[in-house]
């Protein structure tokens, strides 16, 4: 059984919009974001595919309201009565740029 999910993006540098993820199958991904505390703060979203991650949404924000202090990230389809658990080995949180491996 596959579960399907949707990712959009106005980007049109995001060539993906669609993948499936398996149930049951581990899957890697990266949500990196971008010049925050600017005016204009991105946050990208990657899924492997093959070994290598791909970008597959690409989301910007108008940050000069809000200012974040706070993140909570993570990846969730939660039907009733199912639950989902994402394991993180490796979170950075820079006020610089934080080269990627």
């Amino acid at each position: 059984m596959a579960s399907t999910c949707r990712l959009s993006s106005s980007d049109p540098r995001v060539a993906k919009s669609l993948a499936m993820i398996k149930l049951d199958e581990w899957r890697r991904w990266r949500l990196h974001l971008l010049r925050i505390g600017t005016r204009e703060s991105t946050a990208v979203f990657c899924l492997d595919n093959d070994d290598a991650l791909e970008e597959y949404a690409r989301l910007n924000w108008d940050s000069t309201a809000i200012e974040l202090s706070v993140l909570r990230a993570g990846i969730g389809r939660s039907p009733a009565g199912k639950r989902a658990i994402v394991l993180v080995d490796e979170l950075r949180v820079s006020g610089s740029c934080i080269p990627l491996p």
